[in-house]
């Protein structure tokens, strides 16, 4: 019996047989819902037995399986993915049996949609010389720039050198892949005295006098140069859909000297591209200053979250759901996913960062360098 969706429900675990597959389940049945907690806690052992076996008998068991192998037949049918990934939707304790279905095939439909990008991104690799594509900033191109790698994982301390150099020169860019990270960023510089405008896509905040900016990655200006840029998770470079943004950025970036920062695997392709690019290279490699340690055993359950805990989903609708089943367990949440506006967001980051809220709920955008010290 588990707590969703504010109900009692029953949770089943099998495995289906299917073209020589199995295919593990563990689900809340369509139908498997027995009431609201208050409901339920109100009825006595024998009531509570008796609604279960109601709501969970073989027909309810031929039921779910009969809609999760349409749904797997579906996925098989799908050539050049892998169908057993796409169905571990199944494997979801607290969710609905249908809800998963339409997760599942949805990954297909994901990784179909990246086949598709992938063949139209090769056509266009062959069909175009980029030979010359460095050359097509020309300010950039004309100066002498000097690059500074500075690599290493989460709580490494590689940001805060190049901010340090950052704030205290005459002039200067921030270029970060989110907008919540270029706001933080542009607030700290604001706290240190910088003249600093913010460019987002979606939100600008002109300074008059502006020596600095603060802004995604795609808004760099290629034309205005400047003393020093920083531009934050060089990893990047190597996304398949964002990837070229960075490309761009180590490309024309009109700076003296150029930190790029982020994790230890993009050194390669950074060495690469300054080759072409030109220009001196330094790389700083940096260790995390606090011990990474996995768990030894699962949370099992929501009642075992404590203060300083995060909460990774990976939709809106998911951060939302569980929310509200962290509020159930008494405890106060931030909940931080993209779109929500910008002030929005910070305001929540900096709420669980002062201690007003206990347990962060958010998409996986928080794992691109948002200052949200987490306990787990």
């Amino acid at each position: 019996i588990v707590t969703t969706e504010g109900s009692h429900a029953v949770s089943v675990h099998g495995e289906l047989e299917l073209d020589g597959h199995r295919i593990p389940y563990h689900l809340v049945p369509d139908e498997g819902f027995l009431g609201k907690s208050g409901k339920w806690r109100k009825l006595s052992p024998e009531d509570r037995l008796a609604l279960v076996k109601e709501r969970w008998n073989e027909a309810a068991r031929l039921k779910l399986e009969a809609l999760l192998a349409a749904c797997a037949r579906e996925v098989f049918a799908v050539d050049g993915i892998d169908p057993l990934r796409a169905l571990s939707a199944f494997m979801a304790k607290y969710e609905r049996a249908k809800v998963r279905c339409t997760i599942a095939l949805d990954r297909v439909a994901a990784a179909r949609g990246r086949q598709t990008a992938d063949k139209a991104a090769a056509k266009t690799r062959d069909a175009v010389n980029l030979s010359r594509y460095p050359e097509s900033f020309a300010t950039a191109y004309a100066m002498q720039r000097h690059f500074i790698a500075v690599l290493g994982p989460t709580n490494s301390g590689k940001t805060h050198a190049a901010m340090e150099h950052l704030q205290k020169a005459k002039s200067g860019v921030y270029l970060a892949p989110l907008r919540l990270l270029a706001l933080e960023n542009y607030t700290r510089l604001q706290e240190a005295g910088v003249a600093v405008s913010l460019i987002t896509g979606e939100q600008r905040k002109l300074h008059p006098d502006a020596t600095h900016v603060a802004s995604t990655v795609e808004m760099l200006n290629p034309e205005r140069q400047v003393e020093v840029a920083v531009i934050d998770e060089i990893q990047l470079l190597d996304d398949p859909d964002r990837g070229a943004a960075w490309t761009a950025a180590v490309c024309g970036v009109p700076a003296q000297t150029i930190y790029l920062v982020g994790a230890p695997e993009s050194r390669e392709a950074i060495e690469s591209l300054v080759a072409r690019v030109g220009g001196t290279l330094e790389v700083r490699t940096l260790e995390r200053k606090t011990a990474l340690q996995m768990d030894k055993a699962p949370l099992l359950s929501l009642k075992n979250l404590k203060p300083g805990d995060v909460l990774i989903a990976f939709s809106r609708r998911e951060v939302l759901n569980w929310r509200d089943k962290v509020i159930e367990q008494g405890l106060s949440v931030s909940a931080i996913y993209g779109n929500l506006s910008p002030e929005v967001r910070q305001a929540q980051a900096e709420r669980f960062v002062a201690g007003e809220t206990q347990v962060v709920v958010a998409t996986d955008a928080i794992g691109m360098g948002l200052n949200t010290p987490a306990r787990r």
